[in-house]
């Protein structure tokens, strides 16, 4: 006969152990707490005497094995109680084989955990063993008494160790493939900064350092390292409280990605300005360039004579072609600009087309003599052009006669007329 002598004896002890274990693992507790007494609770299922069939023993009932947060629990105490009946050993000794099997995954899952390093990148198969576990169900109610009763506690408790053991293991092994994962994404910033430094360079410096060559090789490299990041294959954990997301991770990666892919593409403005970094000569900023600018006279698609949708076209310039188309206009003179802006690989050297400063206009027969275009025709339209001040004019010897070069080099503004050049900009 199960007695309230045998039950009050029963939850004595189960307190008291219940405190202990709670005690080591770091839990805060005090004796006969609610708190405790609600967990027990949990674990016993109704502990009430009234509740209890006082000439049966009591059908226990313990909770799941292994909560999806993976966190630590607590062992069970054996109880006093009366003795088992044959029926109730079949019963108890049938439940402890699916116990002890739920044990050895959870094993699983801690010896693997700690085969982890600092070389380790993937959490996947460690997911595997952990949903073998959590899918496995073995079912802990039997009946309390002896002796069979405590032989399932035994193997509910070999659970626990091994479980607890897992809880340990995972909460080193998946830290460490979360540090992994975030050092290599450390890495990845430092090249992504590499982009950006020689971006500023070729985009900041009269040189333009080594170009969209630099960029392309500062490119490669962190394309090489997003591709160690992207290997990692995480999933998220809840370990004891603890929370490792993996989906932080993987937006942190994308972001690093999106912020890099900015600097990194080569646009066609980068190609045009790639090329003066390839004839080391001064590379102008970016801000020289236009793809609208144009004068009152002529338009941008008149005035760009390079190969791309980009030209440098000085105010000067276009001051000075308006004036002489104008001048031109008035002696009745035909107009034609034969080159203004040229790219680096359509000039040479260090020619003025290049930096928007010069133009080549066209002879044709000024003079009516009815013949070809001579020296004579050339000086005509040099008598314009020398209106505007140019800072140089190409010789006829050297440029023939059938264009005028001229350019305002390094000139911010136009003299008109018959003003004088001053000495800075001779």
């Amino acid at each position: 006969m199960w007695t309230r002598q045998d039950y009050d004896a029963q939850q004595a002890m189960i307190r008291e152990v219940s405190e202990a274990n709670l005690a080591s693992r770091g839990f805060k507790t005090s004796a006969r707490t609610e708190t405790l007494w609600a967990i027990v609770g949990h674990l016993f299922g109704s502990t009430s005497w009234e509740h209890i069939d006082q000439e049966k023993t009591v059908p226990l009932k313990f909770f799941r094995l292994g909560a999806p947060t993976w966190e630590n629990v607590i062992l069970i105490p054996q109880t006093p109680a009366p003795r088992c009946t044959p029926e109730q050993d079949v019963y108890n000794r049938s439940k402890i084989p699916a116990i002890n099997h739920k044990a050895v995954l959870a094993r699983r899952v801690g010896d693997y955990a700690r085969t982890l390093n600092e070389q380790s990148n993937e959490l996947l198969t460690l997911a595997k063993l952990r949903r073998e576990h959590n899918d496995f169900n073995a079912d802990t109610s039997h009946w309390v008494c002896l002796q069979s009763g405590n032989e399932v506690i035994d193997a509910y408790n070999g659970w626990v160790n091994a479980f607890n053991n897992a809880v340990d293991g995972l909460q080193i092994g998946v830290s460490r493939v979360f540090d992994n994962a975030y050092r290599e994404v450390d890495t990845l910033k430092r090249c992504k900064a590499e982009v950006l430094r020689e971006r500023d360079v070729f985009e900041n410096s009269r040189s333009g350092g080594q170009g969209v060559k630099g960029i392309n090789d500062a490119h490669a490299k962190f394309l090489a390292q997003e591709a160690v990041c992207s290997a990692f294959a995480l999933e998220s954990y809840d370990i004891n409280h603890k929370a490792y997301d993996a989906d932080a991770y993987y937006d942190a990666l994308k972001k690093v990605a999106s912020e890099e892919a900015q600097v990194s593409a080569v646009t066609e403005l980068d190609r045009l300005r790639d090329e003066y970094v390839y004839k080391s000569i001064d590379v102008p900023s970016p801000v020289d360039f236009t793809r609208t600018a144009s004068s009152k006279r002529f338009t941008f698609a008149q005035l760009n004579t390079g190969s791309y949708s980009w030209a440098i076209l000085k105010p000067v310039l276009l001051a000075a072609l308006d004036g002489i188309a104008d001048e031109m206009n008035a002696a009745k003179y035909k107009i034609q600009l034969n080159s203004v802006y040229r790219n680096p690989a359509r000039s040479s050297g260090k020619s003025q087309h290049q930096y928007g400063y010069a133009v080549d206009i066209q002879v044709f027969d000024f003079n009516g003599s009815g013949g070809s275009v001579d020296e004579k025709d050339w000086n005509l339209l040099k008598i314009i052009t020398d209106r505007f001040h140019p800072s140089y004019t190409e010789p006829v010897a050297e440029s023939g006669p059938g264009h005028v070069h001229v350019d305002w080099r390094q000139q911010s503004y136009l003299l008109i007329g018959g003003g004088e050049l001053p000495e800075c900009l001779a």
